[in-house]
């Protein structure tokens, strides 16, 4: 009986034993594991591994740029409603989305180490950038055969030599699809004056729009100023002088004001989606009464798309108000995210370029886009981008939808601008 009782009291230990070491290696738990702390990521928070995985998708932009910050804070609000939804599903798998981003300062050195340090640090294959200096990444991409979908006219990322960059943001669109709209919207129209800012951005347009007011009857003349002026008289004071049946601006507020001011009254337009909440911020609502321009669904209240309206009320409540960001740039995440489920792979790049490549079509908060070719830089592959625009009128201070171009008349706009050559 002495021998029995002792080895009764050893069992009783030893399951004592098991059982503190299993709560001590956290066997069975279902803690979700802590978000990553990457210097400069947006870190998501992730299921277990047998549940969702994560993918990673860089961001480089020019923090202290509008556009690059609204890229920043749109993009960070698409990655929480996926997430929130459940992630992306992919070749049968779930995978929550975390957006590394980095600040580029608007300089190449930062640009350069920045996207270097997502590749080989952080070992992303998905990089979304918001401006031209992603052209002299482009080597180390391509060599990595990482995808890169840039904002940017420079045709650098849309030559053949590149297997693995695209023009996902929308920026050409404008430029083929405005002008033909502008056309038949103001039939009595044969003139307009342009203006530019004098830099890379201005010039790098200025023979496009040009050249696809020239195609559809308009003979336009662009002026540039200092793209740090305040002071833009003279080139008022020039259009009051040209007196054109159209003005139109890139996007930039001052303009607008200085032709009004100089006492010009024709009709005001622009190649851009810049918003009416942010140009009239800095032009004044009166010199804009009567301006027609794109717009995106996000801009009206309520939203156009219920996508877009999801998107408004989410970002309010992520950012505090609805501050008229400049939403083109998102763009790029929502190409990648077409183009990743339809591949039905994460790893292989190129399957996913060939997707991209092949007139890939997809929802974004811009609207219906498409992928399409750039045959007079003598590339077949879809690697330019078009969307379906919605076209505003400024009345009595206010935004009115005026009409939409539907997706297969930008495509047939575009194709007639930029034809094999």
């Amino acid at each position: 009986m002495r021998i029995r009782k002792t080895s009764m009291v050893g069992i009783v230990v030893m399951a004592i034993l098991i059982i503190s070491l299993l709560a001590i290696s956290g066997c069975g738990s279902t803690t979700t594991p802590a978000a990553s702390a990457t210097p400069g990521a947006s870190t998501v928070q992730t299921s277990s591994a047998s549940e969702t995985e994560t993918i990673k998708i860089g961001l480089v932009c020019n923090f202290g740029w509008p556009l690059g910050l609204d890229m920043i804070r749109s993009t960070r609000v698409l990655a929480a409603m996926d997430n929130a939804a459940g992630g992306w599903e992919i070749g049968g798998k779930k995978y929550k989305v975390q957006v590394i981003e980095y600040d580029s300062k608007n300089t190449q050195t930062t640009e350069t180490a920045a996207v270097n340090r997502l590749i080989f640090e952080d070992k992303v294959k998905f990089i979304l950038f918001d401006n031209n200096l992603a052209d002299s990444c482009l080597p180390t991409t391509e060599a990595n055969k990482v995808i890169a979908l840039e904002e940017t006219p420079t045709p650098v990322c849309l030559m053949p030599a590149n297997h693995y960059s695209f023009g996902a943001a929308l920026v050409n669109c404008q430029y083929a699809a405005l002008p033909a709209y502008f056309a038949k919207a103001f039939p009595n129209a044969k003139t307009l004056a342009g203006a530019l800012p004098d830099n890379q951005i201005g010039h790098a347009i200025s023979d496009t729009i040009i050249n696809n007011f020239k195609l559809v009857g308009i003979d336009a003349t662009l002026i540039y100023f200092p793209e740090t002026a305040t002071d833009l008289s003279a080139l008022g004071t020039k259009v009051k002088t040209l007196n054109p049946d159209l003005f139109c601006t890139g996007g930039d507020a001052i303009p607008y004001k200085a032709v009004y001011d100089a006492g010009y009254r024709g009709q005001m337009i622009s190649t851009s989606t810049a918003t009416f909440a942010s140009t009239a911020a800095i032009a004044g609502a009166t010199c804009l009464e009567g301006e027609v321009n794109a717009a995106w669904p996000v801009e009206f209240d309520p939203a156009l798309t219920s996508f877009a309206q999801t998107f408004k009320e989410a970002y309010i409540k992520a950012n505090g108000q609805w501050d008229a960001p400049e939403i083109q740039c998102t763009a790029e995440y929502s190409c990648l995210k077409a183009a990743l489920i339809k591949a039905g792979t994460v790893s292989d790049t190129d399957k996913i370029a060939e997707v991209i490549g092949s007139g890939l079509q997809f929802e974004a908060l811009n609207g219906t886009c498409q992928m399409v070719a750039r045959p007079d830089l003598g590339n077949t592959r879809t690697v330019d981008s078009v969307v379906a625009y919605y076209i505003k009128k400024v009345v009595n201070g206010k935004i009115t939808q005026l009409d939409t171009l539907k997706i297969e008349d930008v495509v047939a706009a575009f194709a007639k601008a930029n034809p094999a050559k």
